[in-house]
C-alpha cells in the first residue's frame, strides 16, 4: 500500500515543462489575436466618427438652405450657387479635417415630386462618399 501511494504522489507533483510551454504558446497566440482585433476596432471607431461628423455637416447645410428659403425675401430665387462658387452652405463654420459640403442646385426641376403648376428646384448636398442629402424647394 505504501508503494502504491508513493507512486501516485510522484506523478501528481505538478505540470511538466512541456505542458507549461504549450500553455504559454496558446495564451500568447490568443493575446496576439485580441491585440490585432483591438487595433482594428479603434480604426473603425475613427471612421464611424468621421462619417457622423460628415453626415451632421450635410444635415446642417440642408437646414441652412431651408432657412434661406424661409427667412429671406424671395428666398426661393435666392437659393442659388453664385458665379464665384459660393452657395448657401459657404457660411458653415470650418471644422478641422472636414470640408464644407458641396451643393448642386437643379433649377426648374420637373420630376414627379414637384406639384403641378408650381416651380421646383432641387438642392443636393454631398460630402465625401456618403449618400447625398436632397432638398426640394417649391415656389408657391
Amino acid at each position: 500500500m505504501n508503494a502504491l501511494h508513493h507512486r501516485r504522489s510522484h506523478y501528481s507533483r505538478g505540470f511538466t515543462l512541456m505542458e507549461s510551454i504549450i500553455v504559454m504558446v496558446v495564451l500568447g497566440l490568443a493575446s496576439l489575436g485580441i491585440i490585432a482585433l483591438q487595433g482594428r476596432l479603434f480604426t473603425n471607431v475613427g471612421t464611424v466618427d468621421g462619417m457622423q461628423v460628415s453626415t451632421r455637416l450635410m444635415h446642417e447645410c440642408g437646414e441652412q438652405v431651408l432657412a434661406q428659403r424661409r427667412h429671406t425675401e424671395d428666398g426661393y430665387a435666392n437659393v442659388v450657387v453664385a458665379p464665384n462658387g459660393s452657395h448657401p452652405c459657404s457660411g458653415l463654420p470650418p471644422l478641422t479635417g472636414f470640408t464644407t459640403p458641396a451643393v448642386a442646385i437643379t433649377e426648374a426641376f420637373t420630376g414627379v415630386a414637384c406639384p403641378a403648376n408650381f416651380s421646383c428646384k432641387t438642392v443636393v448636398v454631398t460630402e465625401g462618399g456618403l449618400a447625398p442629402v436632397t432638398v426640394m424647394l417649391v415656389d408657391y
